[in-house]
């Protein structure tokens, strides 16, 4: 839903409801706290982190925004560490 169902995408272009912005934000944070699959658990704290700050950056209307989101949704980035099988 968040990334591959276009919901990311559409909260980092300012074209997503309160509610998807909330939705999202929600979705980075349960993902937060989660063990990665593989990796080490340093670097998916840093990485998840930064999609949680960046997603309720724009929930609060911060300018740049959806920038910081869309630098934070690397996802070859994440998932090359931390995608496990």
């Amino acid at each position: 839903i968040a990334m591959k169902g276009g919901l990311c995408t559409k909260v980092a272009k300012g074209e997503a409801t309160e509610e998807e912005k909330k939705k999202l934000a929600g979705l980075f944070a349960a993902l937060h706290e989660n063990a990665p699959p593989k990796g080490e658990k340093a670097s998916w704290d840093e990485k998840t982190k930064a999609l949680v700050d960046a997603a309720n950056a724009v929930l609060k209307g911060e300018a740049g925004g959806g920038d910081k989101l869309k630098a934070a949704a690397n996802c070859m980035a994440c998932h090359s560490a931390h995608k496990g099988k």
